[in-house]
């Protein structure tokens, strides 16, 4: 409400808690479905913006909204103050027993997995960025387990590696076996068998698509990277796989295409600041006076008075206008191996274009060194070769 600090709304909930003898784990309950709300609410802001014709609105990114949030700032964190006062042993429970309602609603056969609303992942991920649960708690209680998405992305492997083998075979019996028992094998409604096939292999990709989908593991990383989270909380989700050699974040981003996406706008956000302040911009001489006045109003000054995310979120992910070369290299260095291995680049040739003319400036401020090198030859150059126009 209007004036209400943290510490007053906390000292009202646990006076609630004695005059009432209210349950604590059914109070902690409830305010995470009000913070839940909240989210859903600038989601719902964030929709109708677009949808009249606002394309600023429509563009905008969860972590932009994440990081200026004017009407839901306050809020948002009176109520992370009072989970954070309250007992929160039982908070990874709590969270596990809404997915677990998701996930029991697929029905279908097979332990299929149903929808999760993407506001539940994003709520948690504002919890771990918080530091309330640990993320390590939550993926106990997520489905399927951790491990399947390293099942599905040796299934996505195999078949491209069987794919593979198959360009440029010819086979000169094809034709004539197709035609000698096209007649045979016709169904009474006109299909023939190989249609079947092709439908079944339609059919399995599906599923396959459905399956990573709804996948809540891949559902909170894709939150956690959304928000902006800091790298190394992004990928701690995928502690829970045995197998120290398999990245978790290059097979989600290879099976799940909206979170590579994801991950290049993380990249492209992490560097604004230093491109911004750094590079000249294309055209920025041709533009009106008038035009760059309104474009520095417009741009919000007050970012993190209104900021959802802890201040410590911004100081390990953006980089400032003084950062270096090495600064960079640090910094982007595991998230741009992602997008390279799993080709999530090629969604997003301004990032590449960005990073080539950022890279550019700070190598005429400093020297040619190894970790120059290396970015230059295990990403950039590399990339090229992703792109329609190569």
């Amino acid at each position: 409400g209007g004036g209400v600090s943290v510490r007053q709304a906390q000292t009202k909930v646990r006076e609630l808690i004695g005059a009432f003898d209210l349950d604590p784990n059914r109070v902690l309950d409830l305010i995470v479905d009000t913070l839940e709300s909240e989210v859903t609410s600038l989601l719902t802001a964030k929709t109708k913006g677009g949808s009249k014709g606002n394309s600023t609105a429509a563009a905008t990114s969860i972590g932009d909204l994440f990081a200026h949030a004017p009407t839901h700032a306050t809020p948002v964190r009176i109520l992370l103050g009072i989970i954070a006062d309250l007992k929160r042993d039982s908070l990874p429970h709590l969270l596990g027993f809404k997915y677990a309602n998701y996930a029991a609603s697929g029905g279908g056969s097979g332990g299929s997995i149903g929808p999760t609303p993407p506001t539940l992942h994003l709520t948690t991920a504002l919890l771990i960025l918080h530091g309330l649960v640990d993320p390590a708690h939550v993926v106990k209680h997520l489905a399927p387990a951790v491990g399947k998405i390293q099942d599905q992305y040796e299934d996505h492997q195999d078949a491209y590696v069987k794919k593979i083998k198959k360009m440029g075979t010819v086979s000169l019996n094809a034709a004539a076996a197709a035609s000698s028992t096209s007649n045979e094998e016709k169904k009474d409604d006109g299909t023939t068998a190989a249609a079947f096939t092709s439908n079944a292999a339609a059919s399995t990709a599906d599923a396959d698509s459905t399956a990573i989908e709804n996948n809540q593991v891949v559902g909170l990383f894709h939150a956690l990277v959304e928000a902006g989270a800091p790298w190394d909380v992004a990928i701690s989700v995928f502690a829970g796989i045995d197998d120290n050699t398999f990245d978790g974040a290059e097979a989600v981003a290879t099976l799940h295409e909206p979170t590579g996406k994801a991950i290049c706008s993380w990249v492209k956000r992490s560097i604004a600041s230093a491109y911004d302040d750094k590079v000249k911009s294309i055209g920025k001489d041709l533009m009106r006076p008038s035009s760059n006045k309104a474009s520095k109003k417009d741009k919000p000054s007050d970012v993190g008075q209104y900021s959802l995310l802890p201040d410590s979120v911004s100081a390990k992910t953006i980089l400032t206008p003084s950062a270096t070369l090495e600064d960079l290299s640090a910094t982007l260095a595991a998230p741009l191996s992602t997008v390279i291995a799993s080709g999530s680049i090629r969604h997003d040739p301004t990032l590449y274009c960005m990073l080539c003319r950022l890279v550019k400036t700070l190598v005429s401020e400093g020297e040619i060194d190894e970790t120059t090198y290396s970015l230059l030859r295990t990403f950039l150059v590399p990339c090229m070769s992703l792109f329609p126009a190569n």
